[in-house]
């Protein structure tokens, strides 16, 4: 597989963040956002990562964009992600 969908629960707070990374689920990739990365930085035992899916990039990307209008993530607290 060449990318692959994630989901970072923060656990101290409940919110989630949902982005996509073409590249290995073992690579070391956290995420693009850097208020999430603040927070993990400060507290990563506070976050666990799910893989939602892996596939072709283009693929993943039609997912993850799905995943994030569906949620309507730029309107919602509960996600550290800022455009759906």
């Amino acid at each position: 597989m060449e990318a692959f969908v994630y989901c970072w629960t923060d656990h101290l707070t409940n919110k989630l963040y949902v982005g996509s990374h073409k590249g290995s689920t073992e690579d070391g990739y956290i995420c693009s956002s850097k208020y999430m990365m603040e927070e993990y930085n400060k507290r990563p035992g506070d976050f666990t990562r799910q893989i939602v899916a892996e596939g072709t990039f283009d693929d993943i990307r039609v997912l993850e964009e799905k995943i994030l209008k569906s949620a309507d993530v730029k309107n919602d607290d509960h996600y550290y992600n800022m455009h759906s």
